[in-house]
């Protein structure tokens, strides 16, 4: 899978996540969007952090594209772009 379309697939999950389901845990004590959105956005995560390792990106660009995986909505800036 393309290195950019797992960046925004990760990117979406955890904004979905934080900005949906979570919100929808504690308001509306629905918890049942966290347990789905949840080890959604773990797997996707890990499959993104071993593509990130195993691509053929320098290291500098690697690290900023990983630390980028944490920041919400840092898919959309070209600077954590792979």
């Amino acid at each position: 899978m393309n290195l950019h379309r797992l960046a925004v697939a990760e990117g979406l999950t955890l904004l979905i996540l934080i900005g949906l389901c979570v919100p929808l845990k504690y308001l509306a004590h629905w918890p049942q969007g966290v347990r789905f959105v949840g080890p959604v956005h773990g797997l996707v995560f890990l499959v993104y952090s071993w593509a990130l390792i195993e691509s053929d990106l320098p290291l500098a660009q690697r690290w900023r594209c990983f630390f980028g995986a944490f920041i919400p909505g840092a898919f959309l800036s070209s600077r954590f772009r792979p």
